[in-house]
């Protein structure tokens, strides 16, 4: 009994071993991918964002400099929105006098 019990057992952890040994190498393979994909992944956020967290003032300054940029560029658009609508207001009121004079000369 003893011999065939000795008999019977190895070959089972032989196959054991196989079997470790040819299923797991492919998992360990795409674990490591998939580790080194995570680390990637993990990595480029903080090193996509540093430069702007490092281009960025102290809160409070940003805050007053948005402020009066925002400030100016909407008083310019204003200014220039006036501007080219009196502009264009007056050009079109000069042409329409102007060919109005126009006729009148032609007609007289």
């Amino acid at each position: 009994p003893d011999a065939a019990a000795s008999a019977s057992d190895p070959p089972k952890p032989e196959k054991r071993e196989e079997e470790s040994q040819s299923t797991p190498p492919p998992p360990s393979e795409e674990e490591s991918q998939q580790q080194q994909q995570q680390q990637q992944q993990h990595q480029h956020p903080k090193n996509r964002y540093t430069h702007i967290i490092m281009a960025v003032p102290k809160a409070e300054n940003a805050k007053t400099k948005r402020g009066k940029t925002a400030r100016k560029r909407s008083e310019k658009k204003v200014k220039a929105a006036l501007k080219s609508k009196d502009k264009k207001d007056k050009g079109v009121r000069a042409k329409k006098a102007e060919e109005e004079e126009k006729k009148k000369k032609k007609t007289k």
